[in-house]
This record gives structure tokens, C-alpha cells and sequence, in this order.
């Protein structure tokens, strides 16, 4: 089965949506990240992209997440700075 462009359009839908959702109730973009990391390969599964699409979307998820251990570290010591909502 080939990776057609609704699929692609579907699972970049599906990241965006998680990011959005994930850096509005956390205030960090570093939560949306790591979300649409996860989700990254989820998406791709979901909407029946080829299995080699999905290893490669897993992969690079993994990446991300490696990337941001520093970030979850402080998140969970509640030392990494969240966005600022009106600030000028």
C-alpha cells in the first residue's frame, strides 16, 4: 500500500492537533514535543501507512524524545521554564 496524501495529510493533522492540545493544558512546548513525538508513529499506524513509514515515523519519535531528556528532567523537577501567555 502506498503513502497516499490524505494519509499524509491525516497523520500531520493528527501531530498538530496533539502538540496544540499538549502545550495548551501543560504551558510547555517541550511536553508538545515529546506528545507529538509519541504520536508521531501512533498517527502513522492509525491511518494505515506502510510498515516501513511507521518503523521510520517510530525512529525518528524515539530521537525526539532522546533529544528531550534534558527537558523532561526539568519538567519533572519542576524547574523548566512554560510559555508566557500576553506577556509583551
Amino acid at each position: 500500500m502506498s503513502l497516499r496524501t490524505a494519509h499524509i495529510v491525516l497523520i500531520g493533522a493528527g501531530i498538530a492537533l496533539a502538540f496544540l492540545i499538549a502545550v495548551k493544558l501543560s504551558g510547555h512546548i517541550s511536553v508538545g514535543s515529546m506528545t507529538g513525538a509519541i504520536a508521531l508513529p501512533v498517527a502513522a499506524g492509525l491511518c494505515g501507512a506502510p510498515r516501513a513509514f511507521t518503523a521510520a515515523a517510530a525512529g525518528a519519535g524515539a530521537m525526539i524524545l532522546v533529544k528531550h531528556i534534558s527537558n523532561l528532567r526539568r519538567l519533572l523537577a519542576d524547574r523548566e521554564h512554560g510559555i508566557r501567555h500576553g506577556s509583551a
